[in-house]
């Protein structure tokens, strides 16, 4: 065990302060009129605290004190230890006051930029002293985001709303529709909108999310082959829209709509529509001033 954690662990602040005093005070007497102590006060800690360090910290019947290597080392060691305790309420002031500290939000990918993107900015730019973490999750797997949270990885989760977790606090965002991107060239009806049963016949081409997503969900639900309809599966989520564009076949999107249209893909409103109700997840009983601020962020859009 290293001095420093032998001194956190087994000694007072107290202690500490005292063994310092008596060091710039250059004795007992002089330390004990600068605390404002009795002598005998400052004696008794200073024996108490070589008893629990196992060591002799002062030279005996030095005058004035000296040191030891080990009283020494003890000495440096205070100082660091007084001075990490000292920060503690102004580090936790900080993060209280939205000053400091970190915030790590986990989403689904395809809501990161269009949904959490205006809120971070929005954040950063009312709380720069705040470090945003933005992260994905480990499994493409929706419930996986409900773990995270509830096992404090991640502050608060932006993800599809399939149930209600029992631990977790859960803000709703409301519904979020997907559109259909077809092959550039594809012929559409000038209303812009087509039967999803009629989309599907272009072949479906899927990401990692589809699986255990909602959207998957609510087509199967519609259309019960929609496996027999399902002509690409891809872990490259980004290559959804580059497959499309080749004229493979067609894919759903929410942000990705606009990227494919720009690129030259035809965009379609489907009806039956496919949506998914979104929201944000956090623990009510540990959810801190800044999760709730982004919290607050997301709900107004």
């Amino acid at each position: 065990m290293n001095p420093f954690t032998r001194l956190v662990e087994r000694v007072s602040p107290r202690q500490l302060e005292y063994l310092l005093a008596v060091v710039e005070a250059q004795g007992v007497a002089a330390a004990a009129r600068r605390l404002g102590v009795a002598p005998a006060t400052i004696s008794r800690s200073l024996h108490s605290l070589e008893h629990r360090l196992d060591a002799t910290l002062l030279e005996p019947m030095s005058r004035p004190p000296r040191l030891t290597q080990q009283g020494e080392i003890a000495v440096q060691m205070a100082r660091r230890a007084l001075q990490f305790l000292d920060a503690i309420p102004r580090e936790v002031g900080a993060v209280e006051a939205l000053e400091g500290g970190v915030l790590t939000v986990m989403t689904l990918p395809s809501l990161a930029e269009r949904v959490v993107a205006r809120a971070a900015l929005r954040f950063r730019a009312e709380h720069p002293g705040v470090a945003l973490r933005i992260t994905a999750p480990e499994r493409p797997v929706p419930h996986y985001l409900d773990l995270a949270v509830e096992s404090g990885a991640a502050d608060l989760a932006v993800t599809e709303l399939t149930y209600r977790p029992e631990r977790l606090a859960v803000v709703d965002l409301g519904m979020d529709e997907y559109v259909g991107m077809l092959p550039p060239g594809t012929a559409v009806p000038p209303s812009g909108v087509m039967s999803l049963g009629e989309f599907l016949e272009h072949g479906l081409v899927v990401g990692p999310y589809w699986a255990n997503s909602a959207a998957a969900r609510r087509v199967r639900a519609l259309h019960p082959e929609l496996d027999s309809l399902t002509i690409a599966r891809t872990d490259f989520r980004d290559m959804v829209v580059h497959l499309v564009l080749t004229g493979l076949g067609c894919g759903l999107a929410t942000d990705r709509a606009t990227l494919a249209r720009s690129l030259g893909a035809e965009i379609v409103t489907l009806r039956p529509a496919v949506q998914r109700r979104i929201g944000v997840l956090y623990r009510p009983q540990h959810v801190s001033t800044a999760a709730r601020t982004f919290a607050d962020l997301l709900q107004q859009g």
